[in-house]
């Protein structure tokens, strides 16, 4: 992926979860484990699937 757009998403991730705890929508802790549970699903297919069925970026 290209640099800027890794930068993009990393930072709208960050600012969505300050908009959720600032909003009294989430707790910290629910942003926290939201995030490492998308890295934890991304990490799980990255390696669980064939190198054939992963798309071509």
């Amino acid at each position: 992926m290209r640099r800027w757009l890794t930068a993009l998403l990393v930072g709208y991730s960050a600012l969505m979860g300050l908009a959720l705890v600032y909003g009294a929508e989430h707790y910290v802790f629910d942003v926290l484990m939201g995030w490492a549970y998308a890295w934890g699903a991304w990490a799980i297919s990255a390696r669980g699937l064939p190198r054939r069925a992963r798309p071509e970026a």
